[in-house]
């Protein structure tokens, strides 16, 4: 993604709350600002149309995880000519709806319950959460139709 064409970085940096980091030198950022200038590289980069997530909030501040779960959210559902999906995993039962719309629960490398995100509380066990995309079908077509994803 580094070097793609794409929006100029100060506006990529503001389009989800980072412009703080534009003058700021890359060994000086935090554990989490370098994570949260990550995401905001892949989110922004016109070619990516699919996100593979771990644990998008961890050690951000809580100040910018209302922002990034927006601005995924806004990424999946905003108009492209292609396709975009995320797919986020987490063990937050408290982040996950603000994440996603569809959660499946795994334990043992087991599905031990669907849900919407709505309803995420009602099923919650101490299995590791993973939340599926909020576009599930729009995965699906996105993997398939990569060469080198079987």
């Amino acid at each position: 993604v580094r070097g793609a064409a794409g929006p100029p970085w100060r506006e990529r940096l503001r389009s989800v709350g980072l412009e703080a980091l534009a003058l700021r030198r890359g060994e000086s950022l935090t554990p989490a600002e370098q994570r949260a200038l990550a995401f905001c590289e892949a989110i922004t980069a016109p070619q990516v149309r699919v996100l593979l997530l771990d644990e998008p909030l961890y050690l951000l501040p809580p100040e910018l995880c209302g922002g990034v779960a927006r601005t995924l959210r806004l990424w999946v559902s905003g108009d492209a000519p292609e396709p975009r999906v995320a797919l986020v995993g987490t063990a937050s039962v408290r982040d996950a709806p603000d994440l996603a719309d569809d959660l499946t629960f795994l334990q043992g490398g087991r599905v031990v319950a669907r849900t919407l995100a709505t309803d995420a509380m009602a099923v919650a066990t101490p299995a590791r959460l993973f939340v599926a995309t909020t576009e599930g079908d729009r995965l699906a077509a996105a993997l398939a139709a990569e060469s080198d994803v079987s």
